[in-house]
């Protein structure tokens, strides 16, 4: 929704739809946000006769701010977000080099990347029963064998790990 009163008459003239400029039901941003549902039906109806990218071009040369909803692959490989660490690469013990979504939000006292790798299902089982929970190994060996608990094979070419 445009806030600023230049931008919706602007808006308007580009819609075609002066009448709308200075409608009463129109004047004040505040009533455009109470009439938020059917203007947001009129803007797209408006907006559908457009390619996504006339309709961009045309509202940034109208100064009206727009920006576009990027479909995930598009988002993925948009070299803003890629730059922003948006979308980040990691390496993934048993994929290699990824593509995932990173964390937008910066904070000064949080630190810059943070080692995301997931655990293989079971992996520290032995560190939490035995470390933790000081059970032995013939009781975790119980457990397993009765399959309470579980355990997915490490993938070719993954070294399992001593602990953290």
């Amino acid at each position: 929704m445009v806030v600023m009163a230049r931008q919706w008459g602007v808006l308007c003239k580009a819609m075609e739809r002066e009448d709308m400029a200075d409608s009463p039901d129109y004047d004040t941003n505040l009533k455009r946000v109470q009439r938020k549902d059917e203007l947001v039906e009129i803007i797209e109806a408006w907006l559908s006769n457009f390619k996504r990218d006339d309709a961009l071009k045309l509202l940034e040369d109208l100064h009206i701010p727009v920006a576009p909803v990027l479909s995930v692959p598009e988002a993925m490989e948009h070299p803003h977000l890629i730059e922003r660490e948006v979308v980040r690469t990691i390496h993934d013990r048993g994929y290699g080099e990824l593509q995932i979504p990173g964390v937008p939000l910066r904070f000064s006292e949080f630190p810059d990347k943070l080692d995301l790798q997931a655990p293989y299902l079971g992996e520290f089982n032995r560190e939490v029963f035995g470390n933790i929970l000081g059970m032995d190994n013939q009781a975790i060996d119980a457990l397993e064998a009765e399959g309470v608990l579980k355990a997915e094979p490490f993938p070719d070419g993954v070294q399992i790990p001593t602990g953290r």
